[in-house]
């Protein structure tokens, strides 16, 4: 799944490219607009994945099938991925900017931080069997 990502990223950075290389002209924002056209499904496979994970994640800790309490399932990516994005209604300063551009990263280090946390409070030096 994280192909797509991988994928999108390197066909987005292409794009770019294009459009810079054409010294940005109309015809080479046109040439851009036609390449992402045309590769969105690497995006749409990205999107995918990022859904099918969050879903994998929310739906074992709200059924109580994770040590965690079911109130832990708002330490999802996807969830964490929107609240760092909102941040942008706060203002237009680097600062936000830059929160609002890392929404995943943020998002992924506060999911895998509260994880790591959690495990260590709720199931401790205990085995832990699924």
């Amino acid at each position: 799944i994280y192909t797509f990502g991988l994928a999108h990223h390197i066909l987005g950075c292409a794009a770019e490219w294009i459009y810079i290389k054409s010294h940005h002209t109309e015809e080479g924002r046109k040439l851009t607009c036609d390449f992402f056209g045309k590769t969105s499904s690497t995006m749409i496979g990205c999107f995918a994945g990022i859904l099918l994970f969050s879903v994998a994640h929310f739906v074992p800790v709200v059924a109580g099938m994770t040590p965690f309490p079911k109130w832990y399932c708002v330490f999802n990516l996807l969830i964490g991925k929107a609240v760092f994005n909102s941040v942008r209604q706060l203002g237009n300063t680097a600062l936000i900017n830059g929160i609002g551009t890392s929404n995943m990263s943020l998002g992924t280090i506060v999911m895998f931080t509260a994880l790591l946390l959690g495990w260590k409070k709720y199931v401790g030096d205990k085995e832990y069997v699924l």
